[in-house]
């Protein structure tokens, strides 16, 4: 197989992009660049010069619709733990099927080079409430990544979570995630967030940062960013704006991509 260049993947990524915003145009699905989208797009009207992937983020009905709609498709089909085998994380991926990629965190991927969609859901308005909510939803996030990937860690709260991540299937962990993410999305609340996150301990955003989207550039196209873009990237990076020391202008991924 031939390996892909970092340009070559960064084109991919755009043209998955594209067919992404074709497809949530015509069915009306609002979506919004996130992450180091987001940042890169804000920062330097394209990718961070050492980013490798692209992260969007939708409304949970939008993102449900959107799976529907892309779950067979011949191109550029959206996969899940619902129609891919060794799938292990608890978000969607619209990837290229003319391409492969080896990861050093899943054995044999059943995937290509791809765009990564996370879902974000209602957060509780009591503060208590959100509080046990939180704590539960990060045990078994914790539990989770104990279950799918190999962590070396050791001391006491490592071989609890290992012994806790033995006891259960990852299907068991993904789907316990997906339903409490799910549990107030019938109610009109004041805090969103997205739970496959909980790297930032109780955090939440109120929704009118995602109340619309504004046209953004990345690269030379423009793109739905969510109007509350500056309070997301304050949230994640702090002072987003001032360039991280040159150690940590690194990938944080760790894939390489080819073509079939």
């Amino acid at each position: 197989m031939k390996e892909i260049t970092p340009q070559e993947l960064q084109e991919i990524q755009l043209q998955i992009l594209d067919y992404i915003d074709r497809v949530c145009t015509e069915h009306h699905l609002t979506y919004f660049l996130d992450a180091g989208t987001l940042l890169g797009a804000v920062r330097h009207k394209g990718f961070i010069p050492w980013d490798d992937d692209i992260d969007l983020l939708m409304p949970r009905k939008d993102y449900e619709k959107l799976f529907q709609i892309l779950k067979d498709d011949e191109t550029y089909p959206m996969i899940n733990r619902h129609n891919a085998p060794n799938y292990i994380v608890p978000f969607s991926k619209v990837y290229d099927k003319r391409t492969c990629i080896k990861e050093k965190v899943v054995d044999n991927p059943s995937y290509g080079v791809f765009v990564d969609i996370v879902p974000f859901d209602n957060l509780p308005d009591s503060a208590l409430v959100r509080y046990v909510y939180q704590t539960r939803m990060k045990f078994l996030s914790l539990a989770y990544r104990y279950k799918a990937f190999k962590y070396e860690t050791k001391g006491l709260k490592a071989n609890i979570m290992r012994g806790i991540a033995k006891r259960h299937s990852l299907e068991y962990f993904l789907e316990k995630l997906d339903r409490l993410a799910q549990k107030y999305n019938g109610k009109e609340t004041h805090y969103v967030w997205y739970h496959v996150f909980t790297y930032v301990p109780y955090a939440k955003l109120e929704r009118e940062v995602f109340a619309k989207s504004i046209p953004m550039q990345f690269e030379n196209r423009k793109y739905p960013a969510p109007v509350g873009y500056d309070k997301r990237l304050r949230m994640a990076y702090g002072d987003y704006m001032q360039l991280p020391p040159k150690e940590k202008q690194v990938k944080t991924h760790s894939f390489r991509a080819y073509w079939r």
